[in-house]
Formats: C-alpha cells, sequence, structure tokens
C-alpha cells in the first residue's frame, strides 16, 4: 500500500543523501503545492489504522523567518520545536538582504510587504511580522 497521490510519476523529484540516508525530494503542484502534504497524511492515516506495508512519507520543511533579530528567532525556534520545520532568519543567508519600504499603513501589511519581498529574493516560504513600540502614557 501507498499514500501516493497518484500524480503519475510527472512532479519534480530528486534522489537526495543526508547523513547516509537515502531521500526522495518530490514537489508539489500549483496552486498548493499539496501532493507531498497528502502522501504525509496518508503515511499518518496507515500509521493509526495499524498497517504493517505502506510506503511511508514525512514532509519536511524549510522556511525563512524574515528577522534579523536573533530572539525572535529563537523564540519562534521553540514555538514550532515539536513540528518538521527548519527555521532559519535573515542572518543565516549568505545574500544581501533587499531594501524594503515598509510604506503599509498597518503593521500587518508592513509584515505582508516583507514577507512578499524576502520571497521575491530568495524563493522559499518565509513568513515576517511587524510589530511596533506601544507607549500607554503617551496617549492619556
Amino acid at each position: 500500500m501507498s499514500p501516493c497521490n497518484t500524480s503519475d510519476g510527472w512532479l519534480k523529484k530528486k534522489w537526495k543523501i543526508i547523513d547516509t540516508k537515502r531521500y526522495l525530494i518530490k514537489a508539489g503542484s500549483n496552486p498548493f503545492m499539496q501532493e507531498p502534504i497528502n502522501e504525509a497524511f496518508g503515511t499518518r492515516l496507515h500509521q493509526r489504522l495499524g498497517c504493517k506495508n505502506y510506503v511511508s512519507y514525512n514532509v519536511y520543511m524549510k522556511i525563512l523567518y524574515g528577522t534579523t533579530n536573533k530572539g525572535k528567532l529563537q523564540a519562534m525556534k521553540i514555538a514550532v520545536k515539536s513540528l518538521d520545520i527548519e527555521l532559519i532568519g535573515l542572518n543565516d543567508l549568505d545574500s544581501e538582504l533587499p531594501y524594503i519600504n515598509e510604506n503599509g499603513n498597518t503593521l500587518l501589511e508592513n509584515a505582508e510587504i516583507k514577507a512578499k519581498a524576502y520571497y521575491d529574493a530568495f524563493h522559499m516560504p518565509v513568513f515576517s511580522c511587524d510589530s511596533g513600540l506601544y507607549f500607554d502614557e503617551l496617549h492619556r
């Protein structure tokens, strides 16, 4: 049995050896790159049903956190520790960071501007946040 998503072999894939183990690295198809996630879900389903003969798939994801703040990065790494996610920050890249004009009207808009700019520059999944300093005493 296999949780394969029946893509008939047309998805991009390659074999890679990492730490002496052989891995099949697969891409998904647009718009949601869903096939590898379906296969990993199928694996979990087979495991929970107690099936013995199935092909095991796992999803590994590397995500860029759009920050140079080491404290924010470390806090987020702790938050996603139980997930199969490698979280890296902007300081982990060996590339020049793009200039970003944070001209949004809200913190959320600025976060979106930064996430899109980092994705365009580095071509990998990215999330970003934008926080501000708030002083309650100044409004009194």
